[in-house]
């Protein structure tokens, strides 16, 4: 199986160490053999280090698509992962066992939006781009190939249209899973002892290198 997650030039202030604390936060909370593998525009900087694959830094004819939108890189069967595949965005925190994410009984399963609780399922931004509440793309899991449509399906109208990434993969794959929120608590609603069945904590704000200085036990917990 594989392990991935994605580093490339963007508008937040990730470092190569999330990844290397991403592969060892994975080491520590999935006892199976995986391939961890980074997409990235800068492999020179892992080097040696650990397993990259490298893709440019927007996504083709469309220098718009930054950031979160180069998560569809890992549904691009050119770059062909093998197995069963879980992605983990690098702003989190790995708190308990991986195992029932992998093992999720679903050919692609993302985490539910807790958000699709409280505001509309379907929305507008304030810049007319399309939101579908559904998924949080910060973790998934898929059998290799299952999802290449949102890849193969893909055109720069796409980013034009919809606000990010999940609001495309709610669209494209409606029969994906949803993987029980209360597995990804937030960091702006959760502290230690984790819920028992917190899984990945879900950070965003502070980044991790911000709550590593403000508090000791997430330094302690991000490695």
């Amino acid at each position: 199986m594989t392990v991935a997650c994605v580093f490339v030039k963007g508008p937040y202030p990730y470092t190569p160490e999330y990844v290397i604390r991403l592969e060892q936060m994975a080491r520590r909370f999935l006892a199976r053999p995986f391939r961890f593998v980074c997409l990235t525009n800068q492999p020179d900087l892992f080097r040696g280090a650990l397993d990259t694959i490298t893709i440019p830094h927007v996504l083709p004819g469309c220098a718009e698509a930054i950031g979160y939108w180069n998560k569809l890189q890992l549904f691009n069967p050119a770059h062909h992962l093998a197995g069963r595949v879980l992605f983990l965005d690098l702003d989190v925190l790995v708190v308990g066992d991986l195992s029932p994410l992998v093992d999720y009984p679903a050919p692609v399963a993302m985490v539910a939006d807790e958000l699709a609780r409280e505001k509309p399922v379907h929305d507008t931004n304030s810049i007319g781009l399309k939101i579908h509440r559904r998924f949080n793309a910060s973790a998934m899991a898929w059998d290799a190939g299952a999802a290449d449509a949102l890849w193969t399906d893909w055109t720069p109208a796409v980013t034009r249209h919809w606000q990010s990434d999940q609001d495309w993969y709610a669209e494209r794959l409606p029969e994906t899973a949803a993987m029980p929120a209360s597995w990804f608590p937030r960091i702006s609603r959760v502290k230690p002892p984790w819920p028992t069945d917190a899984k990945v904590v879900l950070v965003k704000t502070p980044k991790n290198h911000l709550a590593a200085m403000q508090w000791p036990w997430f330094a302690e917990a991000w490695g």
